[in-house]
């Protein structure tokens, strides 16, 4: 399901990916490595780092202490997608 308010979309699903029982949750942003700067500064993230995907997208995740996660994502410039097929 995706929910969508002022521009912001949140993508909800449930997820099969380790640890089980958890909700995802898939949050489309801009300038994706400031906000993660930010996260970092604060101890927010504990191993995740902002990695290109093959499906058209750079992104991240959170978790909660409720075992869910929060998947932020930013679509990949043209050059980063080109890079990202050429792999």
């Amino acid at each position: 399901m995706i929910v969508e308010r002022d521009g912001v979309q949140l993508h909800l699903h449930p997820s099969n990916e380790l640890p089980t029982g958890h909700g995802a949750f898939w949050i489309r942003v801009s300038n994706i490595e400031a906000l993660y700067q930010e996260y970092l500064a604060v101890d927010v993230i504990t191993s995740s780092k902002v990695k290109a995907q093959p499906w058209g997208f750079k992104q991240f995740h959170i978790c909660d202490p409720f075992r869910n996660i929060f998947i932020f994502a930013e679509s990949l410039t043209e050059e980063e997608g080109s890079a990202e097929q050429a792999r």
